[in-house]
């Protein structure tokens, strides 16, 4: 596990939590432990803010998903839910907002391998919105807390950091309600 002095270090003085949470364990399903970690939560402050580097993290990649290879049998798989473009070409999806109640979104299965900390690193492309206000990119975990990243026009990574508590799948839906994106391929690792 990292030692508290190395993720300080990397995030820049993140706050810490310390307040335990109470986790019911239903079966087959990873359960959060995001706001019982304070090692987990500050590398989540990191990742929101940008301040993590993660090629200087020790992490093993189980994972690259794209366009073009959506499925790595046994780890993970990507789907699309009502994409505006799809481009063999570029390697690449582009979502619209949508109005009403439709969902227009990336849909990530990953099966934890065991119980730890995970990276879903996903390259992505903001666009300009007609009105100019704040895009977000929300990635929302079944059985987790939502996490919010903000969305700028162009070429960006937006990471995720979840805690599994045991082995078992996990379902993400990764989606912007306020703007337009393009979503270009995901990374997943596990700290060492």
């Amino acid at each position: 596990m990292i030692g508290f002095a190395l993720v300080a270090a990397l995030t820049a003085g993140a706050a810490l939590a310390t307040a335990p949470v109470q986790v019911k364990r239903l079966p087959g399903v990873v359960l959060p432990t995001a706001l019982a970690d304070p090692d987990l939560r500050t590398l989540q402050e990191g990742a929101e803010a940008g301040r993590i580097d993660p090629g200087k993290l020790p992490m093993v990649e189980l994972a690259t998903l794209d366009l073009r290879k959506g499925f790595v049998p046994g780890v993970a798989s990507v789907e699309f839910r009502i994409p505006s473009n799809v481009s063999p070409e570029d390697n690449e999806v582009t979502f619209d907002r949508l109005a009403g109640d439709f969902s227009s979104h990336a849909k990530v299965l990953f099966q934890a391998p065991a119980a730890g900390t995970y990276f879903f690193d996903f390259a992505v492309k903001g666009h300009a919105g007609p009105d100019g206000a704040q895009r977000t990119l929300v990635l929302e975990n079944i059985g987790f807390p939502a996490q919010t990243r903000t969305l700028k026009v162009g070429d960006q990574h937006a990471m995720y950091v979840f805690k599994a508590a045991a082995p078992g799948p996990m379902l993400m839906v990764l989606e912007s309600k306020n703007t337009s994106w393009t979503f270009r391929s995901l990374t997943i690792s596990q700290l060492k």
